[in-house]
């Protein structure tokens, strides 16, 4: 995109090996921080009005119905893309603290599940891998079932 903006102005110099870092130097403005890989659709969709809504009504739920904590549990799926970087360097202003980067969606992917409930008690993670036969090689011995 730097390249491409240069050229337009009728600039043709090829870009030096730390151009970036003068680039950061000349210009308070903004700075470099690590982004962290989101998915498309929840970068879309995510915003704070919706969260908001969302906690007054499972709160007006939760207080209707008389939910106690041992028994609200959060379950929680995450995938982890083989051979993905979670975090990238991300130029942007220095007003901002975080930046989320779209990823894309062509990888092998490893699903972990984790389970807790709001007491405090967890229960193991479910780490579920693709393919069509288990190598027993993966487990511990001890933690297979008879």
């Amino acid at each position: 995109m730097v390249i491409r903006i240069l050229y337009m102005n009728g600039d043709n110099a090829p870009l030096g090996q730390h151009w970036v870092a003068y680039l950061l130097r000349r210009s308070p403005r903004i700075h470099s921080i690590v982004g962290r890989r989101i998915e498309a659709a929840r970068a879309e969709e995510a915003d704070s009005d919706s969260i908001w809504e969302f906690l007054e009504l499972y709160e007006a739920i939760q207080r209707r119905l008389g939910v106690q904590l041992r028994d609200t549990y959060n379950i929680d799926e995450t995938g982890v893309a083989l051979g993905a970087c979670n975090y990238t360097r991300v130029i942007t202003s220095a007003s901002k603290h975080k930046a989320d980067v779209q990823s894309l969606e062509d990888r092998e992917w490893v699903t972990i599940i984790e389970c807790i409930s709001a007491d405090g008690r967890a229960l193991h993670p479910v780490v579920i891998f693709k393919g069509n036969h288990v190598l027993l090689s993966w487990f511990e011995p001890q933690s297979l079932p008879e």
